[in-house]
């Protein structure tokens, strides 16, 4: 089959979540003998260089434009405050990449369009003027209600309460232009079923590579008395999740373990350290930031636990399924965890407090028999519901049941 894929993230090098869903989906469809044209977004350090040498992992050919990203201070975005679509939508769309995605469609004979994430959406909605199905992959909206439903003063929710508005309306109206959604995650599921008809939406995970992460057996004599954070600091939500452990949660755990260190790992350029510990110097003492690590699967592998304090955000979390396929113990708040199937207990420790956050890491560190257990629990629920091989196959056939009930259609 003839693909269209249009991305918001150039999908190489994946370094953060969204381009590792797009490049380990985008690579095994290619895998399965589809022909997939990949029109991309890229940004200012982007390795656009990279990705057209590297391209033919995981795509038949390449086209990017540079990404315009919004600015709520500017003019444009000022005015758009009056207009009925979310101001992003307006600010940051590019004419250049909605004639790029129209003359390939005028030029090339494709039989589906995918559009990931609801930043391409309005570009593929052309797929219909052209009798091409199209699906709009990776919608996620948790993050944007729960900014609605849980701010914590009036003003605030008056005001998420509006973009919440804004938002559903933009995508009740654009869904109408796509034959099938996919989400994330149950909480996904039901948001986006409300606004667009729950027949339409289909749960697709995020996974982990089972061939490329091979299980290690926890030995506690092997990894030292290391935490890691696989996540970037220049993403809001990991640098609050940070915030929040090491000033709330290290101090307690370096009180009973002084030795005990925390690995960063990630894109941290222009973080004022200080800053994210509040100023207090000796709360950096045993926290190592690596920067961006090409390969994180030797260092996750080594570490004696994974820590996922995140307090914010929607979809699944990639850090920890990444830790369950290399069986790496995982300790999670409630939010960092969402979305997954997985116990507490069973495959891994959720905790929300910091001081109960605290005393399962030193359960983890302190009882080796108990990571034992819960990273076999929890490798073994990734290879059943978490492996990309098997959620490509899902795409796979949802793209091929929408090109036969469009060729099936009455005219």
């Amino acid at each position: 089959m003839n693909i269209l894929f249009l991305s918001r993230w150039l999908p190489y090098p994946a370094n953060n979540g969204a381009r590792l869903r797009i490049f380990n989906l985008l690579k095994r469809l290619l895998q399965q003998g589809h022909r997939v044209h990949l029109i991309t977004f890229y940004e200012p350090g982007d390795e656009l260089h990279l990705a057209r040498q590297n391209a033919g992992q995981f795509c038949t050919s390449l086209e990017a434009v540079l990404y315009k990203p919004f600015q709520p201070g500017s003019w444009q975005s000022r005015l758009a405050f009056f207009s009925p679509k979310p101001r992003w939508a307006i600010t940051t769309y590019q004419p250049e990449m909605a004639r790029l995605v129209e003359a390939s469609l005028v030029y090339q004979e494709f039989e589906t369009l995918v559009a990931s994430e609801i930043d391409m959406a309005c570009y593929g909605i052309v797929a219909k003027k052209y009798g091409i199905p199209a699906l709009l992959e990776g919608l996620e909206l948790a993050k944007l209600y729960e900014q609605f439903s849980q701010a914590a003063s009036y003003k605030n929710r008056l005001r998420n309460g509006l973009t919440w508005l804004k938002m559903s309306a933009y995508v009740r109206e654009i869904a109408r232009h796509y034959q099938s959604v996919t989400v994330v995650s149950e909480k996904e599921y039901n948001l986006a079923g409300d606004l667009v008809g729950r027949d339409k939406v289909t749960v697709l995970p995020n996974g982990a590579d089972l061939k490329g992460y091979t299980f290690r057996p926890y030995q506690v004599e092997s990894r030292p008395k290391r935490l890691i954070f696989n996540g970037a600091l220049t993403f809001n939500l990991n640098y609050e999740a940070m915030h929040f452990f090491l000033n709330e949660i290290f101090p307690l755990l370096r009180q009973q373990e002084p030795e005990l260190e925390v690995l960063i790992t990630g894109r941290c350029e222009n973080l004022d350290r200080l800053k994210l510990v509040q100023g207090q110097a000796a709360r950096l003492e045993g926290v190592i930031f690596t920067g961006y690590v090409e390969d994180i699967r030797p260092i996750v592998a080594s570490s004696r636990a994974c820590i996922v304090p995140l307090r914010q955000g929607g979809g699944t979390r990639l850090k920890i399924l990444e830790a369950f396929a290399l069986g790496t113990p995982v300790i999670a708040t409630t939010k960092g965890a969402e979305g997954l199937a997985a116990q507490s207990g069973q495959h891994l420790l959720l905790a929300d407090e910091p001081a109960e956050f605290a005393r399962s890491v030193l359960r983890l560190i302190n009882q080796p028999a108990l990571a034992a257990r819960l990273t076999a629990s929890a490798r073994r629920l990734t290879e059943i519901y978490y492996d990309w091989d098997q959620i490509a196959l899902q795409l796979h056939s949802l793209l091929m049941d929408l090109r036969g009930g469009h060729a099936n259609r009455p005219v």
